[in-house]
């Protein structure tokens, strides 16, 4: 029932953050920079929970559980969120799942938010969709979903408000890496 839950839930967050409109490209440049020499500049430290091991650049707030607060339990998920306990507009929610259930999810997220494919490079390749979600106080914000198999197991993450060629996007996905 909690599982349940949980999807419509999820399902919820991303149906609320309908897009109004395509957005533009969203690049995939670093400024030439390798993943440690962006990790470098950012201060922050290593956080796991469950599954998930990821950075967590300073300043922002590290979450056990889904990003909802429906279960705060769950060692399949965790979230990083920018800006002050209020900003509901700049987080990256992490989710470990089936490989299909990620595919899934993105063509989903894709079709609701009119999306463009997207695929991140750096140290690593995550594949998703890009949007440009437009709030009365944010403005317009870089939203989407990507995901990648990491150890047999899809690692899918979902973000908004930051650029997907950004250092915090940078840092972020090329730390994810299964919990040992």
């Amino acid at each position: 029932m909690k599982k349940i839950l949980a999807i419509v839930l999820m399902l919820v967050l991303v149906l609320s953050l309908a897009a109004c409109g395509k957005g533009e490209d969203a690049g995939t440049d670093n400024g030439g920079k390798e993943t440690e020499e962006v990790k470098e500049e950012m201060k922050g430290e290593v956080n796991t929970w469950g599954k998930i091991s990821v950075f967590v650049p300073e300043g922002f707030t590290f979450g056990q559980g889904s990003i909802t607060g429906v279960d705060d339990t769950d060692e399949t998920q965790c979230y990083l969120k920018g800006g002050d306990q209020y900003d509901m507009y700049h987080y990256f929610w992490i989710v470990v799942t089936e490989e299909e259930s990620a595919k899934s999810n993105v063509d989903m997220t894709k079709s609701v938010n009119e999306a463009e494919d997207i695929t991140i490079k750096a140290d690593n390749e995550w594949t998703g969709c890009h949007y440009v979600y437009s709030t009365a106080f944010n403005g317009d914000l870089d939203c989407g979903m990507v995901y990648r198999v990491i150890d047999g197991a899809a690692y899918q993450v979902s973000f908004c408000g930051y650029a997907t060629d950004s250092a915090e996007m940078t840092a972020v996905l090329n730390s994810i890496a299964a919990a040992k």
